[in-house]
């Protein structure tokens, strides 16, 4: 989902071991705990201890260090059965990591491993030819006399560039790619039968065929497209994705298998799932938006409640595990917002057609449906995969005008869920939750995508309406995972650890210099401080500068197993 989720809980610490006397529990709590594995926020929440996760971090850390526990995987620790051993002049046998390079000025390279906590260094004549963020394999070992663990690569997993943008040239008999989408390759040569049409001084994409293997490596490709017909712009934006590793287009079979699903919906499956064509359902998305992929469905019961459905595309329908498609969605994670477009995770045969719930048509999706209360009030969930038959796209705009005018089609609808919209955020902020406005600057562009001007994203009900909506249903399906059946369920959550202690201070005694007091003695008095400012701001500019502020007291976001 990609609306912005508020609200979220947070913790404020009352009272904290010293660092002495937090190692000391740590390592009694591990040597209890042998051959377990544990987080910080694991460690937290068994141990109820006060300290920040920042200081149990680092307090782990340094016990790790020292010896007396060990790194695994995921930032988790267990307890070290050699930690009597004295170290410093054993030599380590050699081990095999998977991980990320991370090039440095010299040549050198460093490689992050999720499996080892320190950096493992690699001199440049033991690169193979790897490159900044590529996937490797690495041989390591730590020798005597050596501060930092040492390795050389023995495989190269995957590249993390593998095409570029530039401009080609004939130079005599050897025709060269100067790439402009990249600074760590400064030329790329090319044989005439890999042309693929491009001439001199064309602007071409182009794949990279060969990588060299030294510091002298020379780089062979081959064109991919000429861009005939486009701007500076156009390439400048498309050499931004490349250089952030990402693909202009999609491989050919993850084209193939996307052009091979069906599109039929079919009786069988629909009598798998809950049918809510039924139901009056609509979307709301920025006017700009190409796919929509989430949707609220709205109905009156005869009891006098609300059925309010939150829908998202059903993409797993669509996508078999291990597919070529799934292992490209992986590897993109994500679709990629610019300025001017956006680059999809997948094909737009799934995002702006099969998996956008596009008005008039049935899709599969998956849905928490909720019985409330007009106060918010949730009576009865049902969480499941629905078929859903959009009766109408909004943009923010559109719904906003019926919000305010309560004319329109679907503005009853709108309205009700509006009111429950409002109890919610209301019953969230009594239960602690802070509500954080920041601004949202937006470009204004040209017919050529350069930006001529900007302006500052103003945000009303129909947004808030929709968040408030997804956040509803995110927290509802976490709590559900979390609680079924109490058997542990591998989840992601995105949570929010506890305010920083000293950032509160600080930033309370310079509220107080403009004549804001806040009281931060428990969780209940911080957010009723943080949201009484947040109010304040709206009539007075100048406790508006504090927002910021007040935003970067807070813990960021993870997001957790736990």
């Amino acid at each position: 989902m990609k609306h912005n989720k508020q609200g979220s809980r947070r913790r404020v610490q009352k009272s904290s071991l010293s660092r002495k006397d937090l190692i000391k529990t740590l390592s009694k709590f591990f040597a209890e705990n042998k051959r377990k594995y544990f987080n910080a926020r694991s460690i937290i929440s068994k141990l109820d201890l006060k300290n920040s996760k920042d200081s149990v971090q680092n307090a782990l850390e340094y016990m790790c260090q020292d010896k007396w526990i060990m790194a695994g995987s995921d930032n988790k620790f267990t307890w070290n059965n050699n930690n009597s051993m004295d170290r410093s002049h054993k030599v380590h046998p050699k081990k095999s990591f998977t991980g990320k390079v991370d090039m440095t000025r010299t040549g050198a390279g460093y490689i992050i491993s999720e499996n080892y906590d320190e950096d493992i260094f690699v001199h440049p004549k033991n690169l193979k030819g790897a490159m900044n963020n590529d996937i490797v394999r690495v041989e390591m070992s730590i020798i005597p006399g050596k501060r930092k663990p040492e390795g050389k690569i023995t495989e190269i997993i995957t590249r993390a560039l593998s095409q570029v943008l530039g401009t080609i040239k004939n130079n005599g008999n050897v025709w060269t790619v100067y790439p402009a989408s990249t600074e760590d390759i400064h030329e790329i040569q090319i044989k005439e039968k890999n042309l693929n049409g491009a001439e001199d001084g064309d602007h071409v994409l182009l794949g990279i065929t060969k990588w060299g293997k030294n510091q002298h490596r020379t780089f062979y490709g081959k064109v991919l497209e000429v861009l005939q017909n486009q701007s500076d712009n156009d390439i400048a934006m498309q050499s931004i994705l490349l250089d952030n590793g990402f693909e202009l287009h999609f491989p050919k079979e993850v084209m193939d298998e996307a052009a091979a699903i069906s599109r039929e919906i079919t009786a069988n499956e629909v009598a798998r799932r809950r049918d809510m064509r039924g139901t009056t359902t609509f979307t709301i998305d920025p006017e700009t938006a190409k796919d929509f992929d989430d949707a609220l469905s709205f109905k009156q019961l005869e009891n006098g409640n609300y059925e309010v459905g939150v829908h998202i595309a059903d993409v797993a329908h669509y996508i078999e595990e291990g597919s070529a498609l799934d292992k490209e969605a992986l590897n993109r994670s994500t679709s990629v917002y610019l300025v001017d477009r956006v680059l999809p995770m997948l094909p737009e045969e799934l995002s702006n057609d099969l998996c956008s719930l596009n008005p008039n048509e049935d899709k599969y999706t998956f849905s928490a449906i909720f019985e409330m209360k007009k106060n918010g009030k949730i009576k009865s969930e049902w969480f499941g995969r629905t078929v859903i038959h959009s009766n109408r796209r909004f943009t923010y705009e559109e719904a906003q005008e019926r919000l305010e005018s309560k004319k329109g089609d679907f503005q009853e609808e709108l309205n009700i869920l509006n009111k429950i919209h409002h109890n919610l955020r209301e019953h969230r902020y009594k239960n602690g939750s802070i509500s954080f406005e920041s601004d949202e600057v937006r470009f204004i562009l040209d017919d050529n995508g350069k930006p001529i001007d900007t302006y500052v994203k103003e945000r009303k009900d129909a947004h808030m309406l929709v968040e408030d909506f997804m956040l509803l249903a995110n927290r509802s399906v976490g709590k559900y995972i979390s609680e079924k059946d109490k058997i542990e369920i591998p989840f992601v959550y995105r949570v929010h650890d506890e305010p920083n202690p000293d950032k509160l201070i600080d930033f309370a005694i310079f509220a107080k210099a403009l004549g804001y007091k806040m009281h931060i003695d428990t969780p209940t008095q911080i957010a009723e401080s943080f949201n009484a400012l947040a109010a304040a701001a709206k009539e007075n500019e100048q406790l508006k500068m504090l927002e910021p502020l007040a935003i970067r007291t807070m813990s960021k976001a993870e997001y957790s197993s736990e």
